[in-house]
């Protein structure tokens, strides 16, 4: 279902990887046509090793944007600035319409869309439609020394050359997004090859798959004894573990005390909880607000966020944005309704019951951003679950502490709360479990749904992305292990706490006799909102830590780079050590 972006005549490269010398004339080339700066690249060279002295091989491989026939970059753009030509294939972005979300960096399982700090927006390869247009081939493709490189129609090229290859060592599964690049290779090759940069992916044959498929270097699986220092959870992404925590907690919070009517109605506390009940509807907004502010941090040109509803009919942003903008102007109404004082079954069961969904919505389409076969981490299930449970375990806790602390609600309530809340969380840890079990799992069957909508290619493709997931739970269990046994405490001590407090509470109600059970409930009274206020503390900080692992283990699909081009490695050390401040070294300092 992919006709809408099929070109009359769809043009790509084809890559003779036995020509490859690694010259990286292609990339200079490029460079130069584009007048990039030499902390951007459009075509990248990498290299795989493999093989023992005297037998060694190594192969290089030339990449740059392979014009997909299911562009994930334009689907998942929400401001609209990518395009596919129709007349060659070319899927062209448009910078100046950009807002830098780098969303289009997270889908591409090739990288291929670059990220300039510089700017704050996207650049990529836009197939020389210039140079075409004069009847020229592209700049890398003229520049060549190997003659590696060759372009032409990619249907016409495969009818001539039936042994054509779609994938190659190091070329991420081509079922993700239809990439329209060939390759060519004869040589014969060890069965396993290795990356030159510092991803722990290595390539192996197997008759039973693809060529080769990735796999964990599990050999060279990182040291525990070296450990992430705690600025290690602190990157780009911290203002969407802010932003995602603090709009999933506002859900849930505005969901507890909208079901509160329905815990305590017939006992005469409607005058006592309404002080409270608008205090937690005028903070919970307040923290949307600030949520929604924070996030924009990690846009390029924050000043162009009017721009993230340009896509609504492909991309999830999009629709995230949307939905999280229709939660937060419905909560904001009725949070004003009800501190004016305005009621009715209209305010309570028409506009409360469309913040609900609002909300609901907003958590669901913000979970579908991150469920992408790109990265594989976080292309599981768990994603969804992990979202909805820090909206009903967190919501639920705080409520039902400030409910407690302020006003006579019957302990029975905050049982209520504390039950589903530490149900949300029992449910969570199952699924991680079956998340990490999943990901030692090869290869993976992704059969969750689609990221993309109706247009997507991938059906129950298999992605032979196992390479990219053990990599990820390596880090979570080693460089990243002391937090992640952190975040594990923390869950079982909250669910222990929890269980206990709710087996206290219904135990002083049935079996205290008159006098000690009137004198032990006063005690539980006044004991189970600090218990509950510190649950929902130990449960914030073991969700942010969470979140922060969420971002920092990822590993992407990537293509192979070199010891010092398109090597995250080199690239930290030379920000780390200052060699970044030099220009010509081509890593951008911040």
């Amino acid at each position: 279902m992919i006709d809408e972006f099929t070109a009359t005549q769809q043009l790509g490269f084809i890559f003779k990887a036995d020509n490859c010398i690694g010259c990286h004339s292609c990339e200079a080339a490029c460079s130069e046509k584009n007048g990039l700066p030499s902390h951007v690249a459009w075509r990248k060279v990498g290299y795989l090793e493999g093989g023992t002295y005297p037998d060694h091989a190594r192969v290089n491989i030339s990449m740059a944007c392979n014009h997909c026939d299911d562009p994930v970059c334009l689907k998942g753009c929400p401001t609209g600035a990518y395009v596919k030509y129709q007349d060659t294939g070319a899927v062209v972005v448009d910078s100046d319409i950009c807002f830098g979300c780098r969303y289009c960096t997270w889908v591409c399982p090739y990288e291929a869309p670059a990220f300039n700090p510089a700017t704050g927006s996207v650049s990529k390869c836009n197939m020389c439609v210039d140079l075409l247009e004069q009847n020229l081939q592209p700049a890398c493709v003229d520049a060549c020394l190997g003659h590696a490189l060759e372009f032409g129609e990619i249907e016409k090229y495969e009818r001539d050359n039936p042994e054509v290859l779609t994938q190659i060592a190091g070329f991420p599964d081509p079922y993700i997004s239809k990439p329209n690049v060939r390759f060519e290779q004869s040589r014969s090759l060890p069965t396993t090859m290795n990356r030159a940069d510092t991803e722990l992916i290595q390539y192996q044959s197997n008759e039973n798959t693809l060529p080769y498929h990735s796999v964990g270097k599990t050999s060279a699986a990182p040291d525990a004894r070296e450990k992430e220092p705690w600025s290690s959870l602190h990157s780009h992404e911290t203002s969407l573990v802010a932003f995602t925590l603090l709009a999933q907690f506002v859900v849930g919070a505005f969901l507890s005390v909208w079901s509160l009517p329905l815990l305590t109605s017939g006992v005469g506390l409607e005058s006592s909880l309404r002080a409270p009940t608008v205090a937690i509807l005028v903070g919970i907004t307040g923290l949307l607000a600030v949520g929604l502010g924070v996030s924009t941090a990690h846009l390029g040109k924050p000043w162009r966020c009017y721009r993230s509803l340009n896509n609504l009919r492909y991309s999830w942003v999009s629709r995230e944005i949307l939905a999280m903008g229709l939660f937060f102007g419905s909560l904001t109404l009725f949070t004003m309704l009800t501190f004016l004082g305005v009621s009715g079954p209209w305010v309570y069961w028409g506009l409360g019951s469309t913040v609900v969904m609002c909300g609901i919505a907003s958590i669901f389409t913000m979970s579908k951003i991150y469920i992408i076969p790109a990265r594989p981490f976080w292309n599981h299930s768990h994603t969804w679950v992990s979202f909805y449970a820090s909206a009903f375990m967190l919501g639920p806790y705080l409520v039902a502490a400030v409910l407690g602390l302020l006003t006579p609600i019957s302990v029975a309530v905050l049982a209520a709360f504390t039950a589903v809340a530490l149900t949300v969380q029992v449910i969570q840890s199952i699924s991680q479990r079956v998340h990490l079990q999943n990901l030692v799992s090869s290869p993976q069957n992704n059969n969750w749904n689609q990221p993309f909508g109706p247009l997507t290619t991938q059906t129950q493709a298999t992605l032979h992305v196992q390479g990219e997931a053990d990599t990820s739970r390596d880090r979570l269990f080693g460089k990243f292990g002391r937090f992640q046994r952190m975040r594990n405490a923390l869950s079982y001590l909250t669910m222990s706490i929890s269980a206990v407090t709710l087996a206290t509470v219904v135990a002083t109600a049935t079996f205290g006799s008159a006098n000690v059970g009137m004198w032990m409930m006063n005690l539980v009274s006044t004991v189970v909102p600090w218990v509950i206020l510190f649950l929902f503390v130990t449960a914030l900080v073991g969700e942010l830590i969470g979140r922060a692992l969420f971002y920092s283990v990822v590993t992407p699909t990537t293509m192979p780079g070199s010891l010092f081009l398109n090597n995250r490695g080199f690239e930290q050390l030379a920000r780390d050590t200052g060699l970044a401040n030099n220009q010509t070294v081509g890593v951008f300092p911040h």
